[in-house]
């Protein structure tokens, strides 16, 4: 049986089945190519972050040096200011007057220490150093000196009178010793005549050629003189003893003197020493009087107005921020994601408080992640701080003369890249791993 035509059935052109066949293939190649674009092409990955735009380096805190009470406020609220620029000065009367004292006890005792120095070699006169002649910052300073001078020449004086005393009576008593010396040699000498005499009478006097009294009166002559000899050499014994004694005392009079200079230089010099520290201590505490600004920068957030303020060691007193330092982007990144930032990583910016229209993204680099994780004092959050500086490409692109410290940024930190297939498949691959693996 034949199939009979419709009349009603147009029919196909050729033509439009050869388009047919060319869109299937189309359509064909398109998935095609969707799938080997998913498969190879690259898309970027990353980490989304918040934070805002910080001064490079921070802002500044001045806080007080030290406990005092505000006599000076050099600057106000928004004032510019430059690097050792005097902001507050603290009340300097008490620090400057023990200064002062400490500076002229310490003159004195340098002083001293010329003077005792002077009196251990021996010295006939005292020329004290430049160092003390020209006694900058000490009131009344030569008549220090002037006193120490009289000093140096009343000891010596002292001295030299007591060893004059000694020496004089040392003297006498050689005199003494050379007379009384003379005077025995005469002894000896009458003595020996007696002695030859008092032999030849006896003789006699045995032969009966002289009278019995007339020796004795000659043996007693002997007798006195040999008794006034000893005495003699007694008291030149005596005399030679007390002459060294004398000696002697000079000697230790005079080693005493040195031992007692030399002890007294000592302690000066232990003295000199402590009060050298002393000064350097309150010479801090006179600088600390001044609160200076620690770089180039616009004072913010000013804690003290009035003079008559009392403030504490370490109490915050204003802050600088630096001008000239540049800016960076501070911000947060969530523990869970540590391990996916570095350094060194490509960062996009995105300031959300300019037209997103106008305002491109700006590309930046991961400048520094913190060493450790940190908390928030106030929601108990821990994060990692992230520091992204711009590059010079996105400085050329960036607004920056709108940027201020403060404004909000959005940020892309770049990881690397994956294909869209595995962004697709990689939960599933994850996942079916997981499943395989349980017991």
């Amino acid at each position: 049986m034949t199939r009979k035509e419709n009349p009603a059935e147009p029919a196909v052109p050729q033509d439009a089945q050869r388009y047919v066949q060319w869109g299937y293939w189309i359509v064909i190649a398109g998935l095609f190519g969707l799938i080997l674009w998913a498969a190879l092409a690259p898309l970027d990955k990353g980490v989304a972050a918040t934070g805002s735009v910080i001064v490079a380096g921070h802002r500044k805190t001045v806080q007080a040096p030290d406990n005092g009470k505000v006599e000076q406020v050099l600057i106000k609220e928004g004032d510019k200011v430059v690097a050792g620029q005097l902001l507050i000065q603290l009340e300097q009367t008490h620090s400057a007057a023990r200064l002062t004292a400490l500076r002229e006890k310490y003159l004195t005792m340098q002083a001293i220490e010329e003077r005792l120095q002077a009196e251990k070699r021996g010295n006939n006169e005292i020329t004290f150093s430049p160092r003390l002649t020209v006694t900058k910052g000490v009131a009344h300073g030569d008549v220090l000196l002037e006193s120490q001078r009289q000093l140096f020449y009343s000891r010596r004086q002292a001295l030299n009178n007591e060893i004059q005393s000694y020496q004089q009576q040392s003297h006498g008593l050689l005199a003494e010793y050379t007379a009384i010396k003379q005077a025995l040699k005469n002894k000896r000498l009458q003595l020996s005549v007696l002695g030859e005499q008092t032999q030849n009478m006896q003789s006699l006097a045995e032969q009966g050629y002289l009278s019995r009294n007339r020796l004795l009166d000659t043996q007693r002559q002997l007798a006195e003189v040999k008794s006034s000899t000893a005495e003699m050499s007694g008291r030149l014994s005596q005399l030679e003893k007390q002459r060294q004694e004398m000696l002697q005392r000079i000697v230790l009079r005079q080693a005493e003197y040195r031992q007692e200079v030399d002890s007294q230089l000592a302690q000066t010099q232990l003295d000199l020493a402590d009060i050298s520290s002393q000064i350097t201590q309150v010479e801090q505490e006179h600088r600390n009087t001044s609160v200076f600004a620690p770089v180039a920068g616009r004072v913010v957030e000013q804690g003290v107005f009035t003079p008559g303020s009392v403030v504490r060691v370490g109490e915050k007193l204003l802050d600088v921020v630096p001008e000239d330092n540049g800016l960076v982007v501070e911000a947060r990144l969530r523990t869970d994601l540590a391990d996916k930032v570095s350094e060194g990583l490509p960062v996009s910016l995105l300031f959300v408080s300019f037209n997103q229209s106008t305002t491109p993204r700006v590309p930046g680099v991961v400048k520094l992640v913190s060493a450790d994780s940190l908390t928030d004092r106030y929601s108990g959050e821990t994060y990692y701080r992230l520091e992204v500086a711009v590059t010079q490409e996105g400085i050329n692109g960036a607004p920056g003369d709108k940027l201020k410290p403060g404004m909000p940024v959005e940020l892309f930190i770049k990881t690397g890249s994956r294909t869209l297939l595995n962004y697709l498949f990689k939960p599933l691959i994850d996942r079916a791993f997981s499943a395989l693996s349980e017991e």
